[in-house]
């Protein structure tokens, strides 16, 4: 899928960072927890604040965000949002291969997959 790219968010991308998670999120945090806006405003702005958004775009639109962590010996996907018209279009296995093409980048022990147990 060639016209998928990612950018780093900036602080103008909160709202729809906020807006995608809600989407793609919300029924399930309904069920275990129910949905406290105020709670969930306050969650998503330190999150926001803390962690490395990206901004996924199909063409010149926005459809999505990823949260990646790049540790010492790891690149972690925290989570990969799309908003539900864009999904189960191949989006997020190409978004995947960038981050697992990133890890690459960094040396084989980032981009090497860990066995749990």
């Amino acid at each position: 899928m060639e016209n998928i790219t990612l950018r780093k968010s900036t602080p103008i991308d909160s709202e729809f960072v906020y807006i995608v998670k809600e989407a793609a999120f919300r029924e399930y945090v309904e069920q275990v927890h129910g949905w406290n806006e105020d709670e969930r405003q306050r969650f998503h702005a330190q999150r926001f604040e803390t962690q490395d958004f990206r901004i996924i775009h199909q063409g010149s639109t926005d459809v999505g965000v990823m949260a990646v962590v790049t540790a010492k010996d790891c690149v972690k996907v925290n989570l990969l949002f799309l908003l539900p018209e864009y999904q189960g279009r191949g989006i997020d296995e190409t978004c995947m291969r960038r981050i697992m093409g990133e890890a690459r980048q960094l040396g084989p022990a980032r981009s090497a997959p860990r066995s749990e147990g």
